[in-house]
């Protein structure tokens, strides 16, 4: 598992090829997303965007304001 921390979430990519939201203060899932692949690297975020490496190859961007607005 890769994850990514911030001031008020917890970003985490699984074997699974899930994304992962958590609330940091509470650790309570607050979304989560199917990737099609397990997450390869790390996790990272430059400005609105969240980035995912999957296995196969594939970059995910995730629009992280949006993902923000679920609990921080």
């Amino acid at each position: 598992m890769h994850a990514l921390v911030t001031e008020s979430l917890v970003y985490a990519g699984t074997r699974d090829g899930r994304l992962v939201v958590l609330d940091r203060a509470t650790g309570k899932l607050l979304t989560e997303y199917n990737l099609g692949g397990s997450v390869a690297s790390a996790l990272s975020i430059s400005g609105d965007w969240l980035f995912a490496l999957t296995d196969d190859g594939t970059i995910h961007a995730l629009a992280a304001r949006q993902l923000r607005g679920h609990g921080g």
